[in-house]
C-alpha cells in the first residue's frame, strides 16, 4: 500500500493520482484553498488549524500538490507496520483528537487512516482535504479505497455522526484486532451498512465495560435515516478513559514505560465459556437475519402462498412508495424553474423528469420520443461500451473522442442564458407550493409563456453531428398547485458536421490553448455555433468532479 500523503524535502506531498490534464479537467489548481486541519500539542492542550496545500507539483506523470511539513508517516501506515503499542496508542490518539474536533467545535471531516498524518513524536497530525482524498481514491479503485478509507468510515453518515462512527470503528479495531465491516469492495460494503452486518462488540469482548461496549455498538449502528436519534447520539461524549484502561494504555493515552500495553483483566457475570457459547448464538442470530434480508431481497418470493401475498403487497407498497417519493414534483417551483427542469430532463436524456414537468396528450407524446431516444442510445451502449453518450458541455469536458453526444447547448428563456443542470426537487422534500408569482396570487387555469432557444446536438445514433437550432414557444398552466407545461411549439432548422473533422479542431484547440477548455471554445464557435457557452462549461465541470 503506497501513501498518498508523504514528507519529503521539508514539505507534506499530496499523490492526486491525475495526470496533467486530468488536474486540469478537474480545475483542482482553482480548489487549492480546499481545508484540512493541523492539529498541534501545547502544554499538553491539542489545537487546531486550517491547513491548505500551496503548490503543485508534476513526477512520474501525476500531479503532487505540496505544502510545508514534518516528518511521519499515515495512520494507516502505523497499522500495518508499527507493534502492538504503537499502534494502539495512534488509534487511541485519532479517536483522541476526533473527540478534540467535537468538544472545539472544529469540523473536521471524517477520513480514514490514509488521509491523517502523524509526526514522529506524535505531537503533531495532519487530516488531509477530504476533497482531494476521496477523488484519489476514487482514481485508485476499491482495494486502496477500503485500506485507506472505508473500513474507517460511513459515507451514509454526516457531521458530527459520521466522526463518532468513525471513532467506533478505530476503537473496535483496538479492542478486537479487525474492524466491524471489512468488505473490500464498494457494493459488499454498503450492503452491509444496509443490513448491519457486523459482530457487536459485546458479543466479541469478553467483559468488556458496558458504557464503552454500548457506545461502540450504537455508533455503529446509526441510521442515516433516524434524524432524532442521530442528533441525539452526536452530542454523546466518547468514554476516552475507559478505553484507554480496555486498550491497555496509561490513564493518559500514552504507551506505558515498558513500552508494551498492560495486562486488562475482565471480569463478567458469565463464564468465558458461556460467553463463547452467547457469541456464536448471536453470531448464528445475526447471519441468519441477514441472510433472509438479502434473500427477500433478491427473490421477494415468499415461501407460502399465504407469506407470498402479504410479503409481495407489502414489498410492492414499499418498493411503490419509495420509488414514488424520489421521484421529481414541481411543487413550489416558479413557471421558470419549470421551464429550466423540463430542458434539463432533454439534456441529461430523462424521461422521469420531462414526464412529472409537464401535462396533456401532446407532452406525453414527446416524454416518449425523449425514452425511445434513450433506450436507443442504451442498447448502444450496451454493445460498445466506449459509445457513452454526454450533454456537449460535459463530453467537452471529459476530451474522451470515443463519447457520443446527445444534449442541448447555449439555452436561452426570453433571451437570457440559463442554467441546463436544474434539477426539480423530489416529492420528499414536500415543498410548500407556489401561491403567488411575480407579486400576482396565481389561480388555477392560469397560464405563462415562454420563448426559449437552444442547439440539440446528436451524434449518439449518426455517425455524422446532427445540429438542430431550435426556438420554442413554451405554454405552462397553472394546475390546482403547481405549474407544468402544458404545449411546446417548436421550429427549428437543421445543419451537420463530420464528426472526425470536429474532433480534430477540438483536439487543436485544447492544445493550442495549453488545455483551457474556455480559451478552446471560444476558438472554436467561430467554426461551430453550437459550442456550449462558458457558463455551461463550468456547470458540468462542477458536476463531473463531485
Amino acid at each position: 500500500m503506497n501513501a498518498l500523503v508523504f514528507f519529503r524535502n521539508d514539505k507534506f506531498y499530496f499523490n492526486t493520482c491525475l495526470n496533467s490534464k486530468a488536474f486540469a479537467r478537474a480545475r483542482f489548481a482553482e480548489r487549492l484553498e480546499e481545508k484540512g486541519y493541523l492539529c498541534s500539542k501545547e502544554n499538553g492542550v491539542w489545537k487546531f488549524s486550517s491547513f491548505s496545500f500551496s503548490e503543485t507539483e508534476e513526477e512520474n506523470d501525476f500531479i503532487y500538490l505540496t505544502a510545508p511539513g514534518f516528518d511521519g508517516q499515515t495512520l494507516a501506515s502505523i497499522v500495518e507496520k508499527s507493534d502492538e503499542a504503537e499502534k494502539t496508542f495512534a488509534l487511541a490518539l485519532t479517536v483522541k483528537l476526533y473527540e478534540q474536533s467535537l468538544i472545539q467545535n472544529v469540523k473536521l471531516d471524517a477520513v480514514g487512516a490514509g488521509g491523517i498524518f502523524f509526526s514522529s513524536d506524535f505531537n503533531r497530525a495532519l487530516f488531509v482535504p477530504s476533497l482531494f482524498f476521496k477523488t484519489a481514491l476514487n482514481v485508485l479503485g476499491s482495494g486502496e479505497y477500503t485500506l485507506n478509507q472505508g473500513l474507517y468510515i460511513n459515507p451514509n453518515l454526516k457531521g458530527e455522526n459520521a466522526v463518532r462512527y468513525t471513532q467506533c470503528a478505530l476503537s473496535y479495531r483496538i479492542l478486537t484486532g479487525c474492524f466491524p465491516y471489512e468488505e473490500n469492495t464498494y457494493e459488499k460494503q454498503d450492503e452491509d451498512f444496509r443490513d448491519r452486518n457486523f459482530i457487536h462488540i459485546k458479543n466479541q469482548v469478553y467483559g468488556l465495560k458496558t458504557t464503552l461496549a454500548d457506545f461502540i455498538d450504537d455508533g455503529l449502528l446509526q441510521n442515516p435515516l433516524s434524524k432524532e436519534a442521530l442528533k441525539s447520539f452526536a452530542v454523546k461524549q466518547f468514554p476516552l478513559e475507559t478505553l484507554y484502561m480496555e486498550a491497555g494504555l496509561e490513564n493518559d493515552g500514552s504507551i506505558p514505560e515498558s513500552g508494551k500495553l498492560n495486562s486488562v483483566e475482565r471480569k463478567a457475570s458469565v463464564s468465558v465459556e458461556e460467553f463463547e457459547r452467547q457469541r456464536q448464538r448471536a453470531i448464528e442470530k445475526k447471519n441468519s437475519l441477514v441472510n433472509k434480508k438479502r434473500w427477500i431481497r433478491k427473490h421477494r418470493t415468499p415461501v407460502t402462498a399465504a407469506a407470498a401475498v402479504f410479503a409481495v403487497l407489502a414489498v410492492v407498497c414499499i418498493s411503490y412508495y419509495s420509488s414514488w417519493i424520489r421521484k421529481p414534483s414541481t411543487a413550489g417551483l416558479t413557471s421558470l424553474e419549470v421551464v429550466r427542469a423540463y430542458y434539463t430532463g432533454i439534456n441529461v436524456l430523462d424521461s422521469d423528469i420531462t414526464k412529472h414537468c409537464s401535462d396533456g396528450k401532446s407532452m406525453k407524446e414527446r416524454d416518449k420520443v425523449i425514452s425511445n431516444i434513450y433506450a436507443s442510445i442504451k442498447q448502444m451502449i450496451g454493445m460498445d461500451v466506449n459509445r457513452e453518450s454526454q450533454s456537449p458541455a460535459k463530453w467537452l469536458n471529459y476530451n474522451q473522442m470515443s463519447f457520443r453526444i446527445f444534449g442541448l447547448s447555449n439555452f436561452n428563456v426570453n433571451g437570457n442564458p440559463e442554467k441546463l443542470y436544474f434539477y426539480a426537487p423530489s416529492r420528499k422534500e414536500k415543498k410548500s407550493p407556489l401561491l403567488e408569482e411575480n407579486g400576482q396570487k396565481l389561480h388555477d387555469s392560469d397560464t405563462a409563456v415562454y420563448s426559449v432557444k437552444y442547439y440539440l446536438v446528436n451524434n449518439a445514433l449518426s455517425p455524422e453531428i446532427k445540429v438542430e437550432d431550435y426556438t420554442d414557444t413554451v405554454t405552462l398552466t397553472y394546475k390546482k398547485d403547481r405549474w407544468l407545461i402544458t404545449s411546446i411549439e417548436s421550429k427549428f432548422t437543421e445543419s451537420s458536421y463530420d464528426t472526425e473533422e470536429f474532433c480534430r479542431d477540438y483536439k487543436k484547440a485544447l492544445a493550442d490553448s495549453s488545455d483551457d477548455l474556455k480559451s478552446a471554445a471560444m476558438v472554436l464557435r467561430e467554426k461551430y455555433d453550437f459550442i456550449p457557452a462558458d457558463e455551461e462549461l463550468e456547470q458540468a465541470a462542477v458536476l463531473i468532479t463531485r
